[in-house]
C-alpha cells in the first residue's frame, strides 16, 4: 500500500503474514542468523508474547514478529519505506 500526502514524502507499506509448523525458537534462530547485524532492536517477548526483530535505518524500517499459534508459528513481516525514523 502506498500513502501519498501533498507536500510530504510518499510512504510505502508492505505487509506479509505466514504460518510455519515449526516452533518460535526454531524460526527465531533462522531470523537471527539471516538478519545478523542489521537488527537494531530485538525483543524476546513483547506485551502480546511475540518475539520481534526491528531493523530501522533512516527512511526504511522492517519488522519481523513471531508468535506461537496452534502448535506452530505465525510470522508477520512489515516493511515501511519513506518515513523518517525520528528515534535516532
Amino acid at each position: 500500500m502506498n500513502l501519498a500526502i501533498a507536500g510530504k514524502v510518499p510512504i510505502r507499506f508492505v505487509v506479509a503474514k505466514f504460518k510455519s509448523p515449526d516452533a518460535v525458537p526454531k524460526i527465531a534462530e533462522f531470523y537471527k542468523k539471516r538478519l545478523g547485524k542489521e537488527v537494531t532492536k530485538f525483543t524476546e517477548k513483547s506485551d502480546d508474547g511475540s518475539t520481534v526483530f526491528e531493523l530501522k535505518h533512516k527512511s526504511r524500517q522492517r519488522y519481523v514478529s513471531l508468535k506461537s499459534v496452534e502448535g506452530g508459528t505465525e510470522i508477520d513481516l512489515v516493511r515501511v519505506e519513506g518515513a523518517e525514523d525520528d528515534s535516532k
